[in-house]
């Protein structure tokens, strides 16, 4: 049984609650008794007009937008994905960020309705590229680069930035290697979200106006009109699919002034730049292999690792570009009846191809007068390239030296050393010490006749005993709070394995570089040679 103080909610419901149905009723009444069927037709034809067109103008304008938005979004996100195939190679160097910069820049000055700023990030943080110079260098704050860190493709998010609302585009750069992605570095765009929306709120402003001025036109106005500003994003989606399957240098006709034609011809200036950058590549990638080649012809010119009488050598190099300029070699050569070995160490000025051409030149002349020559000691062998190397640097009309050192040996264990270059390390078996040679001459290259300013230097290896020749590339190589390895600690890699083979002795300072230097990419050329008497 209802409980008493619900007793009201059962009664019927009283006469005086009708009469605000009745007015309805009348209206209906009067609409049926006075109007004909043709007044009632047009009536109801033109309510469902006013309701049609109002609803289609509606989900034009809906469509429009999200259409709009959609494939102007489509745009910049393959903008996105062209800018980090220009960034990828510098990235993976991490040296000169010219293409990557210059595709920023161009960014900088397109005048794309809405972008406010974009830049590359390297992956520890630092910002290579951007359309601001003044933030070239600086680094993002860490939850910045947390976030970074996580995506894994292109992402969209809407940030506030100084008051104002920022759609940023964030796309990861990696690359592929041995089946694994390798992170780079990440591209971001950041637009302004109001901007982007201007134009779709200007054109919905006009669509309502004139389905309200025009009622019985609304609908072919709005299709039409959406027709025709969907028509140039359809091409710029089309053109951007086809430069994302590999196609560059599309060209988009441009068919207004706005906005979209503004896009149109920024699209258009940035595929003629991406065709552009794919012709350099490709004439990069030509230099590339002509320097692989050379840099193959420098190292099958190195000697190879063996004995040489009573002496057994071993050589490592390691270039800081394609070709170096440091040179090692090992001759035999007979003078009379006897056998005289020359060992010699040398490091040309700078580094890169023209470095690399210089040491090839002192190989060549070094060659030709000891072969010419064998019965020359140190002084004189040297102060004959010296000659040879002085005119050919002077033709070139480049500015160039090597520092170097001409060992000359006997089978008996009799040296003698003439050139200034570093220091030269002896590992005394007997004593199970490093003993240095200071270095005392001149450099080739920089005087036409050094002979007087050269000194001829002896020692005598023993047996077991090991030589190191070196170029400064070792002892210079930094840490990353930028200590140099120096000479203390290539004389303690040296001596903490002496008895082993001469393999192990390279791989142990190596290994030893390499952990001080925490695998950091290397500022210059680095070359040794050991030689171990072993009769």
């Amino acid at each position: 049984c209802p409980r008493a103080g619900n007793a009201h909610s059962l009664a019927p419901v009283p006469p005086e609650s009708k009469k605000r149905f009745i007015p309805v009723t009348r209206v209906l009444d009067i609409f049926d008794r006075f109007l004909r069927l043709q007044g009632k037709l047009m009536i109801l034809t033109a309510l469902l007009a006013v309701f049609s067109t109002s609803l289609l103008s509606v989900f034009t304008i809906s469509q429009y937008q999200s259409v709009l938005i959609e494939k102007t979004f489509d745009v910049c996100r393959n903008l996105s994905i062209n800018l980090s195939r220009v960034a990828r190679e510098e990235l993976l160097l991490n040296d000169i960020y010219d293409n990557t910069r210059t595709a920023v820049g161009g960014l900088r000055d397109s005048q794309i309705s809405g972008l406010r700023r974009s830049y590359v990030i390297y992956r520890d943080g630092t910002i290579v590229a951007d359309t601001s110079a003044e933030r070239i260098g600086t680094r993002i704050s860490p939850a910045e680069q947390s976030y970074y860190e996580k995506i894994q493709r292109l992402e969209r998010s809407t940030e506030d930035v100084d008051g104002a609302t920022m759609i940023r585009f964030a796309d990861p750069i990696s690359l592929r290697y041995e089946g694994e992605r390798i992170r780079l570095g990440v591209s971001v765009f950041e637009f302004d979200r109001g901007e982007i929306f201007a134009p779709v709120n200007q054109v919905r402003t006009s669509v309502i106006v004139i389905s309200i001025i025009l009622i019985f036109v609304s609908v072919i106005v709005a299709f039409f009109l959406a027709r025709r500003l969907s028509r140039p994003i359809d091409a710029l989606a089309r053109a951007a699919a086809r430069i994302q399957s590999g196609e560059t240098g599309i060209q988009v006709p441009v068919a207004s002034n706005d906005e979209i034609g503004q896009l149109t011809r920024t699209f258009n200036a940035m595929s003629a730049h991406l065709k552009e950058n794919e012709r350099v590549q490709t004439r990069q990638a030509a230099v590339r292999r002509e320097f692989e080649i050379a840099q193959g012809i420098q190292l099958s010119l190195l000697p190879k690792d063996q004995t040489y009488g009573p002496y057994e050598f071993l050589g490592s190099m390691q270039t800081a570009d394609t070709v170096g300029g440091d040179y090692f070699d090992c001759l035999e050569i007979r003078n009379e009846r006897k056998k005289i070995w020359w060992f010699l160490i040398a490091d040309a000025s700078g580094h890169g191809f023209a470095a690399g051409l210089t040491a090839l030149m002192a190989q060549t002349a070094i060659h030709t007068a000891l072969h010419l020559r064998p019965d020359l000691l140190p002084d004189q062998a040297f102060a004959a390239v010296n000659r040879v190397l002085y005119q050919n640097i002077q033709k070139l009309k480049q500015r160039r030296y090597l520092t170097g050192a001409f060992y000359r040996a006997d089978a008996a264990g009799n040296w003698m050393v003439s050139g200034l270059h570093l220091d030269t390390l002896i590992y005394r078996a007997a004593k199970r010490e490093v003993e240095v040679l200071e270095s005392d001459g001149m450099w080739l290259g920089v005087e036409p006749d050094i002979a007087g300013d050269l000194r001829r230097q002896r020692f005598r290896l023993r047996r077991s005993d090991v030589l190191l020749l070196y170029t400064d590339g070792i002892i210079e190589s930094m840490n990353p709070r930028g200590e140099m390895f120096g000479e203390e600690r290539l004389r303690a890699a040296l001596s903490a394995a002496p008895d082993a083979a001469l393999v192990a002795i390279r791989d142990n300072i190596l290994s030893e570089v390499r952990r001080f230097t925490r695998g950091a990419p290397l500022e210059d050329d680095l070359s040794f040679a050991l030689i171990r008497k072993t009769k």
